[in-house]
């Protein structure tokens, strides 16, 4: 099941996980780095 960009925009939220989440304390706002963002199966509402 693959899920495209319209999709995720239609939704109010989508559950994910990042691979390998940095964070990157130097700058202010703070930045995060992930190597992969992971899409979890969604549950249709």
């Amino acid at each position: 099941e693959v899920i495209t960009n319209e999709e995720i925009r239609k939704k109010d939220s989508v559950k994910c996980r990042f691979s390998n989440l940095t964070v990157s304390m130097s700058g202010n706002p703070m930045y995060y780095k992930a190597d992969d963002i992971v899409l979890l199966p969604q549950e249709n509402k």
